[in-house]
């Protein structure tokens, strides 16, 4: 098992670097060993489902570079496994140096200027990789912002559930919860809810010990039929699935 990964989480390390920075003697410049395992403790971390990760080190040891080449794994692996998902990183740093120099000489390289985005006046959702001081996200009217960079289509719902259902709910929670709060979360890690890595990770792992192939999206899809052909109005389906 890799870094204590079962097979389906070490995918996140399977990937190779972004290849496209090079020396001033035109090869391509590799990360070298500690860099190495900085970027693949760091992915381990994360593939475990850890939602913070402090990666502390010395003065020229290149950790703009290490930054990009975890990007662009975390950008491979989100290509492969949800193709259908929007993929966002917001780099940050208190200093406007700190933004220019890496988006320019790292970033822009690896990448190209396409999915770059320095946060400044409109919202540009748009793109994948999003540059900003703190100061610019702490300044002005930061609901506006915000409200600018709202999570996309599909990415969040809010779902109304008839009382009986919660009350199954609630009552099922209470029954597996040694506290017996009926208000925690449903499905959690360490009392915070599940973030989206971990669900899809979830999810596929119950995928796999099923024997089935088909998306939670497809669920969803299902789950609208089923209410139409259970005689549901065109409100309650769209109230069901989350639609404003």
């Amino acid at each position: 098992m890799l870094h204590g990964l079962d097979t389906e989480r070490a995918l996140l390390l399977a990937g190779g670097y972004n290849r496209r920075k090079r020396l001033a003697s035109g090869d391509v410049q590799e990360p070298r060993w500690y860099q190495a395992v900085a970027i693949r403790r760091t992915l381990a971390a994360m593939a475990r489902g850890e939602s913070r990760v402090l990666l502390l080190m010395a003065t020229g040891t290149r950790k703009t570079f290490i930054a990009m080449q975890i990007v662009h794994m975390l950008r491979e692996h989100a290509r492969r496994v949800t193709p259908d998902r929007n993929y966002r990183v917001l780099y940050l740093a208190d200093r406007e140096e700190l933004i220019d120099a890496p988006k320019r000489k790292d970033f822009s390289t690896a990448f190209g200027e396409g999915p770059l985005r320095r946060v400044a006046g409109a919202a540009d959702r748009s793109r994948e990789i999003y540059f900003a001081t703190y100061q610019a996200l702490s300044g002005g009217d930061e609901e506006a912002l915000f409200r600018g960079y709202r999570p996309e289509y599909e990415s969040e719902r809010t779902i109304y559930l008839p009382d009986e259902l919660i009350e199954l709910l609630s009552e099922d929670v209470c029954l597996h919860t040694p506290t017996g709060d009926p208000t925690r979360w449903l499905f959690s890690e360490g009392d915070r809810p599940w973030h989206d890595n971990l669900v899809d990770y979830r999810w596929r792992s119950t995928r796999a010990d099923a024997g089935v192939t088909f998306k939670l999206h497809e669920l969803r899809h299902y789950f609208a039929s089923g209410l139409i052909a259970a005689g549901c109005d065109v409100v309650t389906v769209q109230r069901a699935m989350g639609h404003s």
